[in-house]
């Protein structure tokens, strides 16, 4: 392997873990636009649990830490 070919895969791996965490924010605003949403619209907090998980794909217990972060 030449050092060209050892750059490039450092800047594609570079590459490709900044779209994931741009992803990852994307999903995290995402969640916390839902569950703001759902809360203004007097959602109880048991149905903004049960639609972030559906929405997101969440077990009851992550969505629930995305719930008590958004209380702030």
């Amino acid at each position: 392997m030449t050092l060209l070919d050892r750059d490039r895969m450092n800047m594609e791996k570079g590459f490709e873990e900044g779209r994931e965490e741009g992803r990852m924010e994307g999903r995290e605003e995402g969640i916390s636009a839902l569950v703001l949403s759902l809360r203004e619209l007097g959602i109880s907090e048991l149905e903004v649990c049960r639609q972030v998980q559906k929405r997101f794909h969440l077990t009851e217990d992550v969505a629930r830490r995305y719930l008590k972060e958004d209380c702030g």
